[in-house]
Order: C-alpha cells, then sequence, then structure tokens
C-alpha cells in the first residue's frame, strides 16, 4: 500500500470512531466491537496518569477469564484500537511506558456516564 492509500485509510478510519462517538450521544454502541467496548470502559474508569496498553490487556483478560473471544485478544488489537483512537487520547510516557488517556477529564466523565459500568 502506497502513502496516499495509507493516508486515506487513516482518515476512514477516523470518520468511523468519529460517527461511532457521536451516537454514543443517543446511548448507541452500534458498531463498536466487543474488544473496543471493553477497551473504552477501561479508559473511562482510568485513573490521570492513563494506562499502558499491557495493562488495558492485562484487565480485559482479568474482567473476562472464560469468555472465548476475549481469550484471543492481544497486545496488537488493544493497540489497533488505541491508533484509531489517537484524536481521543492523551499519550505520555511513564518509566519507559506509554500510557493512554482520554484526552480530557470531562470527556472521560462524559463517557463513563455513557458506558456500562
Amino acid at each position: 500500500m502506497n502513502r496516499p492509500e495509507l493516508f486515506l485509510q487513516k482518515i476512514r478510519q477516523q470518520l468511523i470512531v468519529r460517527f461511532q462517538l457521536q451516537n454514543l450521544d443517543d446511548g448507541e454502541f452500534e458498531g463498536f466491537s466487543d474488544i473496543a467496548m471493553k477497551i473504552l470502559q477501561i479508559l473511562a474508569t482510568a485513573e490521570n496518569e492513563g494506562i499502558s496498553a499491557s495493562s488495558i490487556l492485562q484487565r480485559i483478560h482479568q474482567i473476562n477469564p472464560s469468555t472465548p473471544d476475549m481469550d484471543t485478544i492481544n497486545i496488537f488489537d488493544v493497540e489497533e484500537v488505541l491508533e484509531n483512537w489517537f484524536e481521543f487520547l492523551q499519550m505520555h510516557q511513564v518509566n519507559h511506558e506509554i500510557r493512554y488517556s482520554l484526552y480530557h477529564p470531562n470527556f472521560r466523565n462524559w463517557l463513563r456516564k455513557k458506558v456500562d459500568l
């Protein structure tokens, strides 16, 4: 895939995420995969210092220890979802580890109310 195709693919992904988040205003989560919903729930409850992709994966496996569809999730799946949501996330490094948090506490609080916790 050449650079223009990659750029267009990234734009498409961003538009899909924006559309999905706009649907949250109505309390609907159509279009979100199970893993995306789990990550969204974890990010909505994460503290201000953020959470790493590996910690997100670990929490998914702790919350859903015997769920077959969650057993197959790996770090690359988590990172793919985070990459698609990069415009809504802040990334910072703590002890050589990248941590992710939602870009604003008010946004996190709004999502916390929308996501079934």
